[in-house]
């Protein structure tokens, strides 16, 4: 069940059209809220922001995906970044690329804890035998994702350092709107490959049914 570059930008705009009504306050709201956590406290938002992004996603994956369940396994959605964090830490200590693959591997386990209610291991295990033969095109469309907000959070770093001033609140609003996007994007990437692996399995099943 193979997917294209191509497939997963396609249908990734397409998710972001569809559910344009969600996406932009969504976007302007973590945002702001992220931004105020920064003013406030430095560790308070980067803590603050990593929990409140995986609850935030889980809402997003099960607008996106059409997911109503009686049972929200946010625990597990947690648990899966955790050990996701961790494996793509560890890749990165020897070299960049390993950490890559590992992230592209365990894309998807969101969306099989939206969606299935899988574990946390579960659902690394299931993304990463999903990805087995599509790692190369998610990868592509990741780097394409953030090089553009990496370029323009890399300069913004570099202006404030030559001038040695602290980030005000035009700076902490635009670097946080950089994140979010990308973000998103992430999260927008995510869904439109699982919508497009199931799209693919499905015509596999009736093909042979």
């Amino acid at each position: 069940m193979k997917i294209t570059f191509g497939d997963i930008t396609g249908e990734a705009f397409a998710i972001l059209r569809e559910h344009k009504a969600l996406i932009i306050p969504l976007v302007a709201a973590m945002t702001a809220g992220f931004a105020v956590m920064d003013l406030v406290s430095d560790k308070l938002g980067n803590f603050s922001g990593i929990i409140s992004s995986v609850f935030v996603q889980y809402i997003f994956l099960e607008q996106v995906l059409s997911v109503r369940s009686e049972r929200r396994r946010f625990g597990s959605m947690l648990g899966a970044s955790m050990l996701a964090g961790l494996g793509i830490i560890v890749g990165l200590v020897f070299l960049v690329l390993p950490g890559l693959f590992v992230a592209v591997r365990w894309v998807l386990a969101p969306a099989y804890v939206v969606t299935e209610g899988q574990r946390a291991s579960e659902s690394l295990s299931s993304s990463w035998d999903a990805t087995r033969e599509n790692w190369l095109p998610l990868m592509l469309v990741y780097l394409v994702l953030a090089v553009p907000s990496l370029v323009i959070l890399v300069g913004i770093g570099f202006s404030l350092g030559f001038s040695g001033a602290t980030p005000g609140w035009v700076e902490t609003v635009l670097l946080n709107l950089m994140v979010t996007v990308f973000t998103v994007g992430n999260w927008a990437v995510v869904a439109a490959a699982f919508r497009l692996l199931g799209e693919r399995r499905d015509d596999l099943e009736s093909l042979f049914a």
